[in-house]
């Protein structure tokens, strides 16, 4: 088992729906219960990308916790008015799943 990292940027903001100024991610794992999760958002820039750093290593609830290469991850991204918690949701997403694999490997997400 390992901490992982997963690195997510978000381009073409622009193609966002009307009114949109921040993302959320969260992120969904197979198996057990894990003892912490990972989230994050962010406003929009006013220009350029929107990079996240998620990482079982320091999960943004919990302890840190190590994941088995077969574990899947999927990311659930919302799309919101606004970063403050009482934004409204425009639209979400779901990104996956992808298989966490050997360390120093990328596997495509399956179909």
């Amino acid at each position: 088992m390992a901490y992982w990292q997963f690195d997510l940027t978000f381009t073409n903001l622009g193609a966002l729906p009307a009114g949109a100024g921040a993302i959320g991610i969260y992120t969904i794992l197979s198996g057990p219960p894990w003892p912490g999760n990972l989230s994050s958002g962010a406003p929009l820039p006013a220009t350029g990308d929107l990079d996240f750093t998620l990482s079982t290593l320091s999960p943004s609830y919990g302890d840190p916790f190590e994941l088995p290469p077969e574990t899947k991850v999927w990311f659930e991204v919302t799309v919101l008015t606004e970063a403050a918690s009482q934004g409204e949701t425009l639209d979400a997403y779901l990104i996956g799943p992808y298989t966490v694999g050997e360390v120093g490997t990328e596997t495509a997400p399956e179909l």
